[in-house]
């Protein structure tokens, strides 16, 4: 799933698709240690955006995956009042 963040208290953020598909490096020995790649939309990247579609960002703490990559890499978004 996608997550958002930086989203003031009073607003939604939306995406599309919601959930997106990841692939990713890892060692074979460490295989199945997924939980904690983190997908996420940026409330701040927003301002001037001019094509109406939000860059996926990723996050990782293990260091074993590497070279995290999304499907979509980009994704329309709906802010909700």
């Amino acid at each position: 799933p996608v997550a958002g963040i930086n989203i003031p208290e009073n607003m939604t953020l939306r995406t599309f698709p919601a959930n997106v598909s990841v692939s990713y490096f890892v060692n074979a020995s460490k295989y199945g240690t997924t939980e904690n790649i983190k997908v996420y939309a940026d409330y701040n990247d927003i301002k001037g955006n001019k094509t109406g579609k939000l860059r996926l960002k990723t996050e990782c703490k293990n260091p074993f995956i590497f070279n995290i990559r999304c499907q979509p890499a980009e994704v329309d978004f709906l802010l909700e009042r």
